[in-house]
């Protein structure tokens, strides 16, 4: 059987009591908090706290206090030694015997259960703090506002508030009341369902456990509910109880919706009262809207008391929500309410009028899929358009080979009269062809193009979703300037039809096209734009969100912005596992992940992103992002030095660059990234010259496709073969071709990738050349490349010096400057001649120059 718990010891609350001491300079401290959210617990442990500092307190409360009021609070101020005359204010009592030596020190009076102070005893208090008295200290706990004007002294910052949120049991506490009883998910759970409301889980731990025993849900306290209907509803007036018990159903409401369903005109003010007096019901408020929510165990409680209206009554209740909503154009609620009214055929003719399979394309596939959650599995499968809306579902939750079947079974069910229902199944398929990670033939590219052009110019939803697709797939074929066109017709489509959804997804696949062809500014603009609309509009997506942030990652990383980088798209790759995804998407993610963490020397977190990729091409089929992971496996396996899988995969990528025909092989994207990791899987096997011939060759293609991003990777790979062969010429002249793309299009994740390898021969090259052969607006931008290469790429980025020598070089350097001889730069250092002549010579060497004069006129020309 269940026990009383016997513990009552109150929970201490550091974080609360830490801040209530920090601010005692200030003239008051407001508790103000709803019923059962522990102020007088609080309260009373900060009065023994100051007790046991030797403060002088006065506590006093107004519960029960029907009479004497003011009295009881003047005497609190005479025993605290001071004295309310109406002339002079506040005053030390020192014709008060018993405070004839009080020291001058500041004094705390408490006065709790303000709500029910009467009007005046409120003016006094109202006085008081208009009054300069710094020696006084108030605190107010209240279930209300005070009904005292604090703007003034807010302004000041001479209030120290806690509100309901303040008070609130976070974790830690919650875990302290439990002690052991529960477990760290069951704490976090009654945590959660008692939105950390003191009294609730105080009712839970008395309630107690017998060792080993579930702890009790709160629906299975009878003495929750009886402390709800004793403390709390039976307080309220017999109109605000007609309103909680005939809206208790809705999740949100406003005034409007209230007087709709109580069938009375006082809803606003109830729900404004209700909400101001802290009893459990929230206000939120926002640009366009204020709505009201009741506390999740108010409103359970609520709940099981409104069934005592009787079926009947919560039947009509349930469809004049499912109308009201229907007003305001809220799918979900209108379909909920009608189901709960009784009305299920209602909630599918509902879904079916707003669109089907469109809902989800314009509002969100998470949408989309809870309205077909209201909807039972026989109205699902009997009708096709629903069945259609359910394979959509299934693609945008990365159940791929469930929605392309469906597909194909409605396909081969079709009949010639249903055009609605085909043009249905036309759109879905588009996208079970972008999901499914298949390539387009020409053939089919044209077919595609050819349904756009014969599609009726108003119906601008299939015609964007079809150049929408078109140009996804474009870019995988590599005609970015057709991929661009028919994405910009989409995105003026979807504008057409105010449709945010789906231009959130075209704002980044054309910042695809523009950062391949190395427009990095328009790239980020365009993404920040998708991932503004998001925030905005899908915030509650974290499919969406992740999406986002995976494609404004990448961009990051190419601007040459790594700080949290890595950890971001590792959470979000995770988030989106099951979730949407396409061929682009994950390419983004992993290849840019992989490269962070790789450069950091992060072995094990490569290999466990990588296997992690595997188990996604192998849930879904993925046969484009599956040869593309070959190149970034390659990448590792040469990286983390394991020879045998490396030539395993080497053997596995040169297989399919030589199958250039079939449907199984590569496409550019696959093809210029596979010819680039065997390039380094050559150069790591001292095959320097085929390792050339491959980089030279995806070089040129890259410069003829404009694939500025891709054209700049093979140079930097090429630069390091140069270093690595000390082909001084090579390096020269590929660097100077790096310096200019970098200058044109900007972009730096190219060097980050080839970090060490490029750092390093950029030093090499220097220190032969020397810097002054450099143009400077070259030695500039080379300067700021390695500051990016650098492991600590963090402050304020440095000249060129700076990147080549180190600290102790730079300080010798710059006595240098000043003219020092070599005894006087000895001795601004505090080290010997010889050392200085040892550093010079290094300085000498890194710089490039062979004399005293020329690396004092460097030191000069670059700080």
């Amino acid at each position: 059987m269940p026990r009383v718990n016997e513990k009552s010891e109150p929970i201490e609350r550091p974080r609360l009591t830490e801040r209530f001491l920090r601010c005692l300079s200030r003239r008051l401290t407001v508790v103000e908090a709803p019923l059962g959210y522990g102020k007088t617990t609080l309260i009373r442990a900060w009065v023994t706290h100051l007790e046991a500092s030797d403060a002088k307190v006065k506590y006093l409360s107004f519960e029960g206090l029907a009479r004497g009021q003011l009295e009881h609070v003047t005497n609190a101020l005479t025993r605290l030694g001071l004295h309310f005359d109406e002339c002079t204010g506040l005053d030390d009592a020192t014709d008060q015997a018993e405070s004839e030596h009080m020291p001058a020190e500041c004094r705390y009076l408490v006065l709790d259960d303000f709500h029910e102070a009467d009007a005046a005893c409120v003016a006094f208090v109202r006085t008081i703090l208009r009054e300069p008295e710094p020696s006084l200290h108030l605190i107010i706990g209240s279930r209300e506002p005070p009904g005292i004007a604090l703007t003034k002294l807010r302004m000041t910052d001479q209030v120290n508030d806690f509100t309901t949120e303040d008070l609130r049991f976070d974790l830690s506490e919650a875990q302290a009341l439990f002690q052991n009883d529960m477990t760290l998910d069951e704490v976090e759970a009654n945590l959660l369902r008692s939105e950390g409301w003191a009294a609730a889980l105080q009712l839970l731990r008395q309630f107690g456990m017998n060792p080993g025993e579930r702890p009790p849900d709160f629906d299975e306290l009878s003495e929750f509910a009886n402390y709800l209907n004793e403390q709390y509803f039976e307080q309220l007036s017999q109109d605000q109880r007609h309103l909680l018990l005939n809206t208790a159903h809705v999740e949100k409401l406003d005034g409007d919706l209230a007087n709709r369903l109580t069938g009375r005109t006082n809803g606003w003010t109830e729900l404004a009262h209700l909400s101001r007096s802290n009893a459990l019901i929230f206000e939120e408020v926002k640009a366009t809207s204020t709505t009201y929510r009741y506390h999740q165990l108010l409103r359970d409680f609520l709940r099981r008391k409104q069934q005592q209206l009787g079926q009947k009554r919560l039947a009509e209740l349930h469809y004049t929500t499912s109308v009201w909503f229907a007003e305001c154009d809220a799918l979900f609620e209108t379909m909920q309410h009608a189901c709960l009214s009784g009305r299920p055929q209602r909630a599918e003719t509902l879904l079916l009028d707003a669109g089907g399979v469109q809902v989800g394309m314009l509002q969100g596939a998470g949408l989309l899929a809870a309205c077909l959650d209201l909807l039972s599995g026989q109205q699902v499968y009997s009708s096709p358009r629903l069945l259609v809306a359910q394979a959509y579902v299934f693609l945008k939750t990365g159940r791929i080979k469930d929605g392309t079947e469906l597909l194909a079974e409605l396909r081969r069910s079709l009949e010639p009269d249903q055009s609605l229902l085909e043009r249905e199944i036309i759109l879905v398929e588009a996208h079970a062809r972008a999901y499914s990670d298949k390539q387009m033939s020409r053939r089919q590219l044209d077919a595609l193009e050819h349904t756009i052009a014969s599609t009726p110019s108003t119906d601008s939803l299939m015609r964007g979703l079809l150049s929408n697709f078109l140009c996804m797939f474009l870019i995988e074929s590599g005609d970015f300037q057709k991929a661009q066109d028919f994405g910009e017709r989409a995105m003026a489509h979807y504008g057409d039809i105010s449709a945010k959804h789906l231009q959130f997804f075209m704002h980044l696949h054309l910042a695809t096209i523009e950062l391949e062809i190395g427009q990095l500014h328009n790239a980020y603009r365009a993404r920040s734009e998708a991932m503004d609309l998001c925030m905005e509009h899908f915030s509650f997506d974290p499919s969406l969100r992740a999406i986002a942030r995976i494609y404004l990652d990448e961009t990051a990383f190419e601007a040459g912005e790594t700080v949290g980088v890595a950890e971001r798209l590792q959470t979000a790759l995770r988030r989106i596992d099951r979730l949407e995804g396409w061929n682009m998407l994950y390419l983004a993610g992993y290849e840019t992940c992989l490269g962070l963490l790789v450069e950091d020397g992060d072995i094990q977190s490569s290999v466990d992103l990588l296997e992690h990729a595997g188990s996604l091409v192998a849930r879904r089929g993925m046969q484009l992002f599956s040869n593309q992971l070959l190149a970034m496996q390659l990448d590792l396996a040469v990286r983390a030095g394991a020879r045998l899988e490396a030539r395993r995969l080497a053997s596995e990528i040169d297989r399919l660059l030589a199958d250039t025909g079939s449907e199984a092989g590569l496409r550019w994207r696959g093809r210029v990234r596979a010819e680039l990791s065997m390039a380094r899987y050559e150069a790591d096997n001292k095959a320097e010259g085929p390792a050339l011939k491959r980089v030279q060759r995806v070089a040129k293609f890259c410069a003829a496709k404009g694939l500025r991003r891709l054209e700049l990777r093979a140079l930097v790979r090429k630069f390091c073969l140069a270093f690595q062969t000390r082909d001084l010429a090579m390096a020269e002249s590929t660097l100077n071709s790096c310096l200019a793309l970098m200058r044109c299009h900007g972009g730096l994740g190219a060097i980050l990738r080839e970090r060490t390898a490029f750092k390093e021969a950029a030093l090499w090259l220097v220190s032969e050349n020397g810097v002054g052969k450099f143009e400077p607006d070259d030695i500039a931008l080379l300067a700021d490349a390695l500051w990016h290469a650098s492991i600590q790429s963090v402050g304020t980025r440095s000249s060129i010096l700076a990147e080549l020598l180190t600290e102790r070089e730079l300080e010798v350097l710059e006595e240098l400057a000043k003219g020092s001889a070599n005894k006087v730069i000895a001795r601004a250092l505090q080290v010997t001649e010889p050392t200085v002549k040892f550093h010079l010579k290094n300085i000498y060497r890194k710089i490039g120059v062979n004399s005293r004069k020329l690396a004092i006129e460097i030191a000069r020309n670059y700080g």
